[in-house]
């Protein structure tokens, strides 16, 4: 008698070492992904928030924040973000976020 082996397939996320961009309050903002971490530049690289990064799909994270200098942000380090990628269309990159009970939808176009 042979026990099925279930294979556990390592998590290939879809976003990794690649750079995009959002408008907050009509200011574009650099978010840089890499293998676990995740920073979001606003004014110009002037202001971050830096966080860590755990990928539990390949469409879905929990980012930690670990540090910001962004003036008056209202989350402490150690908040987490949960983000699911609803699709990837023309180079945007279509998501839902949820943090501190609160959630909503964005999008990011992809930098080349």
């Amino acid at each position: 008698y042979n026990t099925p082996v279930v294979s556990k397939q390592p998590i290939v996320p879809l976003l990794t070492n690649d750079r995009y961009t959002y408008k907050y309050k009509n200011e574009n903002v650099l978010v840089v992904f890499s293998d676990n971490e995740h920073i979001e530049y606003y004014n110009d690289k002037k202001h971050f928030i830096k966080s860590s990064i755990e990928w539990v799909s390949n469409d879905e994270c929990y980012m930690t924040i670990k540090a910001s200098n962004l003036p008056n942000f209202p989350f402490k380090k150690g908040t987490k973000l949960h983000m699911k990628i609803n699709k990837i269309k023309r180079g945007y990159i279509y998501y839902q976020s949820t943090l501190g009970g609160r959630s909503w939808t964005g999008r990011m176009k992809k930098m080349n």
